[in-house]
């Protein structure tokens, strides 16, 4: 019964390595833009669309819903 349910959590929500990676890399970036734009603004203002931005981003590259 558990190896059905398991298999089942397999075909719904497939896992790449690749997407791991993408997610890593994207949510960096998005901190290093933050800590570059907050001299320049002096606020933290504009890190919530930076997040949003990069949530977005790995959303469209990446396959799955985990």
């Amino acid at each position: 019964m558990i190896k059905r349910i398991v298999k089942k959590f397999k075909i719904c929500f497939p896992h790449r390595w690749e997407d791991d990676i993408t997610l890593i890399v994207l949510m960096a970036s998005a901190l290093d833009i933050c800590f570059l734009l907050k001299p320049l603004n002096g606020s933290d203002s504009l890190a919530q669309m930076v997040f949003i931005l990069a949530v977005l981003l790995i959303s469209c590259v990446t396959q799955g819903y985990l």
